[in-house]
């Protein structure tokens, strides 16, 4: 299950790289989401998260769009 953040982040992504064809960068995700670091909302949370469901850590994994 994704935080209200991430599925606005994840969102953002999505329609950036629909309409420029290629994903936003970190500062642009940061300023979209009025974050202060990068680790707000992005990596940690999810790797995290899908390490506790899963029982063992894994790698962060790119997104198909």
């Amino acid at each position: 299950m994704l935080t209200r953040k991430q599925l606005e982040l994840l969102k953002f992504i999505n329609e950036r790289s629909r309409e420029s064809g290629v994903p936003p960068s970190f500062d642009e995700m940061k300023e979209a989401l009025d974050l202060r670091s990068k680790s707000g909302s992005t990596g940690s949370s999810w790797r995290s998260r899908s390490a506790a469901s899963s029982g063992a850590a894994q790698p962060a994994r790119a997104l198909k769009c």
